[in-house]
């Protein structure tokens, strides 16, 4: 199973992944596969925009990734951590004995789908 935990504040955004679907085989897992993507492009927009995201940290190899960074633009934040939340929510919905999100302090803005979810506060 995929264990994500996203802290999302004023200040910063913090995402951590750890464990490998099990949907399929390595190399044919799909939900492995659409996380990969999803925590790819985030570290990418993060590393390549070094300006916008002070003081990043970013890991990402098999089995573990960790994104933890400031912000610098609160929009720009709501934007993208806004489409990456989205996107692993709507996985976790349609895999739910693959994916575990565990979401927490959150003070960013995103679709309906995420309005009534169980958030844990820190």
């Amino acid at each position: 199973m995929l264990n994500i935990q996203i802290e999302w504040s004023k200040e910063k955004f913090e995402l951590n992944v750890v464990g490998h679907a099990g949907y399929a085989e390595h190399g044919k897992d799909i939900v492995c596969a659409a996380v990969s993507v999803i925590v790819g492009m985030l570290a990418n927009e993060i590393e390549n925009h070094e300006e916008m995201y002070p003081g990043q940290q970013v890991e990402v190899k098999s089995g573990l990734a960790m994104i933890h960074t400031a912000y610098r633009s609160k929009l720009r934040a709501n934007i993208v951590f806004g489409m990456v939340v989205d996107a692993l929510l709507a996985l976790e919905e349609q895999y739910p004995e693959y994916i575990k999100i565990l979401i927490s302090k959150t003070m960013g803005v995103w679709g309906k789908r995420n309005l009534n979810r169980d958030m844990v506060v820190m």
